[in-house]
């Protein structure tokens, strides 16, 4: 579902910082020896392998629950891309919020020392290089640092620090990063206030590649948003929503439109509760039942269409984004608040797909196609949709001369 219905081609790969223990504590939880009770108390807690950052002990490491991920999300994922022609992006995150607790206290900081933050990072990608044959593609400093115990006062200056440490580690030993992304605050505006100190460390403008933020709290603004792609442009860099719960496919719009983002992440992938995009049902076992949460459902007419490493061009009017994709293709997402007639000007000649989602009967949004459009150059695309309520999307189907 996430590469064919969802269109996703992007994993957060979660580190735990409970990963550098001499217990496998993720092992024990997943083998059933332990409680998720018992999990919450020690699964935050982080004991040093040593106390030489730059060698590091193989028994203070434990990486099942990122061979669990890998195994079990992104392998799959991987496959499917690579049958689509594409392939998948993997970014690293430090999960790290508190110390550990009910005495199961963590006997360092990451936060606090660049150095251990760096040597667990390495340990991560030389683990997955040894056992996988490939890294992560990008490495986002920290989940919500002003959530962290070990992060919460001085924190842009603390990302920034940790992210040059563990940048120039990757590079010693052969790792090149596509992306470097931060500072990740759960509000925006904190964000904000976190960037503003972050880039002030020296070296981090040079390898700080997209400006990240949740928006929490009330924070997902107008205001907030312009703050943000204000920054992200003086700066060159690009733009990610990487943790929200409960968006709709106008939150993503106004996200896409006013911070112009390059991707864009839910909670997570699946669970019970509307964080996610699947939904799950697991009351048996041995027949999960697994469905699309309508928040979601008209979102993947911007994932589907709009792929890795498209350029977003300026739209002059109307309540829209657009898309060149690497491979020339265009892709138009409109907010769909009326059938129509609609038109779209400035596209060139050639034929053009359009999906539209919108209520069905029970409230549901229900993705359908109109029949295909061509034009020639110069001319404008008239269209009208049977639904409303979702999104468009206007897609190149085919070029003149395109074979």
């Amino acid at each position: 579902m996430a590469v064919s219905q969802l269109g996703l081609n992007r994993i957060r790969l979660e580190l735990y910082g409970c990963v550098e223990n001499p217990v496998d504590v993720h092992g024990q939880f997943l083998n059933g020896q332990i409680s998720y009770e018992e999990f919450k108390t020690v699964g935050s807690q982080k004991i040093n392998d040593n106390n030489d950052p730059n060698i590091a002990n193989p028994r203070g490491f434990h990486f099942t629950f990122i061979d669990y991920q890998i195994d079990n999300m992104i392998l799959p994922m991987k496959r499917k891309l690579k049958a689509n022609g594409e392939s998948i992006r993997v970014n690293l995150c430090l999960v790290d919020f508190n110390n550990g607790k009910d005495g199961k206290v963590s006997n360092m900081s990451l936060g606090e020392n660049p150095a251990e933050y760096a040597e667990l990072v390495l340990e991560t990608f030389e683990h997955m290089r040894n056992k996988y044959g490939f890294a992560p593609d990008a490495l986002e400093i920290v989940n919500e640092p002003n959530n962290c115990t070990d992060w919460r006062t001085r924190t842009g200056a603390k990302v920034g620090t940790c992210m040059i440490a563990a940048v120039k580690r990757l590079t010693e030993n052969g790792f090149t990063l596509k992306e470097v992304v931060g500072p990740s605050s759960a509000e925006a505006d904190r964000a904000i206030a976190d960037f503003d100190q972050m880039i002030q460390v020296p070296g981090v403008s040079d390898l700080l590649t997209t400006f990240s933020y949740h928006k929490y709290s009330g924070t997902g603004t107008a205001a907030n948003r312009q703050a943000i792609l204000t920054r992200a442009q003086t700066h060159n860099l690009k733009t990610a929503m990487t943790e929200h719960w409960h968006d709709d496919h106008a939150k993503l719009m106004d996200d896409l439109q006013e911070a112009h983002i390059t991707y864009y992440q839910r909670w997570a992938y699946a669970a019970p509760h509307k964080s996610t995009y699947i939904r799950t049902d697991v009351t048996d076992p041995a027949n999960p039942v697994f469905t699309l949460h309508d928040q979601v459902r008209a979102m993947p007419q911007v994932f589907k269409y709009v792929r890795d490493k498209a350029v977003q061009i300026e739209v002059t009017s109307g309540d829209a984004a657009a898309y060149i994709n690497q491979d020339g293709r265009y892709a138009v997402i409109i907010q769909n608040a009326t059938q129509g007639p609609h038109e779209v000007i400035g596209l060139p000649a050639g034929v053009y797909g359009i999906t539209s989602s919108g209520r069905a009967t029970g409230g549901y949004l229900i993705e359908t196609s109109s029949p295909d459009v061509t034009i020639k150059a110069g001319e404008t695309l008239t269209f009208r949709v049977a639904t409303t309520g979702g999104l468009i999307t206007v897609f190149t189907k085919s070029t003149p001369g395109a074979r």
